[in-house]
């Protein structure tokens, strides 16, 4: 009888390491915690048997996808990456309905919530969960500076809240990248509609009320010859102009508009999701990471780079990383 008890204690506690066991992975190290961008990225609704699926996705959509094209994959060295493993009771998250009730209830290891719902910013936080997160993240680690969560959940949607953003494992890494405009740049959504703008001037760079072209927040990135407002581009991703419509929340609610409030560009990815980032979006979060990023100017090249006929050097400016990601660095355990 002994035996058996001993034999009961020990599989429960096995069962119960299985389900809380939490670990540590550095995908990219760049430079001290100190000088760089610390982001982690952890799971929610992922069990035991699924932290394999979790790991493929955050290698495929954050490191081989947001990390891998355009800016980011231009800025990675001023970042360190983490990838944190946390098993969940159960597979996928709390259901919620339009009015924030739960549906479905899902013994989860954040206690995320998803709604599927625009206005409910598809996904949020359970009653615990900023809780639940910070107690995990704080001993494995609490130099972070952003948290990327990825649920798992199918459907569509991402959302920004402060220094969080959330995505589901069933979108593009496009949808991705978008959050981290939000992010790391504080870039406004892009998104129109039909509601006219009578607020003041938003605090995002990528949007604005105003339309003297001497005073415009993007005005260096506006050729004379484009006219303001503007409604035709041959890029429509990367021609800067004033293009009517925008979303702000000034009115106490997230509201599309279409008149009253402008952009710089007709299809950025803070409105497409799937174009590149525009001039202004892109200068934004390049200034934003500027001062984490390690430079060597390693070439000189001559050229006439101003047109006065003249010949100039300048030099040529790498920015140098090394990635780790198909090898994580190092790898520790907190049970």
């Amino acid at each position: 009888m002994k035996k058996l008890i001993a034999l009961f204690i020990l599989t429960n506690a096995l069962c119960l390491v299985s389900v809380e066991a939490q670990t540590v992975t550095e995908l990219l190290r760049s430079g001290s915690n100190g000088s760089k961008r610390n982001l982690v990225i952890i799971g929610d609704g992922f069990q035991a048997g699924q932290q394999n699926n979790y790991n493929t996705f955050v290698d495929t959509f954050v490191m081989q996808g947001v990390f891998n094209e355009g800016l980011f994959d231009e800025d990675a060295n001023a970042f360190n990456i983490y990838r944190v493993n946390v098993n969940s009771t159960d597979s996928g998250v709390t259901q919620v309905d339009n009015n924030g009730a739960v549906t479905t209830a899902r013994n989860t290891a954040l206690g995320y919530r998803f709604s599927g719902v625009w206005n409910r910013c598809w996904m949020e936080l359970g009653p615990n969960t900023q809780t639940l997160t910070d107690n995990i993240l704080n001993n494995l680690v609490p130099q972070r500076d952003f948290v990327f969560v990825i649920l798992n959940q199918t459907g569509t949607g991402g959302c920004r809240r402060g220094n969080t953003l959330a995505v589901i494992n069933g979108v593009g890494w496009a949808a991705g990248a978008h959050e981290m405009g939000h992010l790391i740049g504080d870039l406004g959504d892009e998104y129109t509609g039909t509601a006219n703008y009578t607020f003041g001037e938003p605090g995002r760079v990528n949007l604005t009320i105003n339309t003297n072209r001497a005073t415009l927040k993007w005005r260096n990135f506006v050729d004379p010859a484009t006219a303001l407002p503007t409604t035709t581009a041959t890029d429509t991703s990367q021609e800067a102009g004033l293009f009517a419509g925008g979303m702000s929340a000034a009115s106490g609610a997230n509201v599309r508009y279409g008149s009253g409030l402008f952009r710089p560009v007709s299809n950025c990815r803070m409105n497409g999701n799937t174009p590149a980032y525009c001039p202004v979006c892109y200068n934004q979060l390049q200034e934003s990471l500027d001062q984490f990023h390690d430079y060597t100017f390693n070439e000189a090249y001559t050229g006439d780079f101003n047109g006065d006929q003249r010949p100039h050097q300048r030099p040529h400016q790498q920015r140098q990383w090394g990635r780790k990601w198909h090898q994580p660095a190092a790898a520790s355990s907190r049970q």
